[in-house]
């Protein structure tokens, strides 16, 4: 007898899309921890780095928040293919940064999302 976390009967994409997300939120995860360690090495102080991790999950939480309040009057399909759009723009936008304190800003403002700006 096989072990699943899974109810019987879930389609099997299910697994693909719950698998998809949990490598995600590692990667985002992952990130969060890189973040402040590469700010370190770039020569930022701790009040600095603290400041932008801080801005980071600000940005994340009320990214999320506004999304939550409009998601009903564009509908999913919308939010989802505009997501994508802005997903498609940050490296590009990462690239015109820069190093330094401009990319980091940049990431401070999108959120964790976004892990292409380093």
């Amino acid at each position: 007898m096989s072990f699943s976390l899974l109810p019987p009967g879930t389609l099997p994409d299910a697994r693909l899309l719950l698998t998809a997300r949990a490598m995600r939120a590692f990667a985002d995860g992952f990130v969060s921890l890189l973040l402040p360690f590469y700010l370190t090495l770039l020569g930022y102080n701790a009040l600095e780095v603290g400041v932008i991790v801080t801005a980071t999950l600000v940005g994340s939480g009320l990214t999320t928040l506004g999304m939550g309040f409009v998601a009903h009057r564009y509908g999913s399909q919308r939010l989802l293919l505009a997501g994508a759009g802005l997903m498609c723009l940050t490296p590009r936008n990462c690239a015109g940064a820069g190093a330094g304190f401009l990319a980091a800003a940049h990431r401070g403002l999108r959120g964790h999302a976004q892990p292409e700006c380093k």
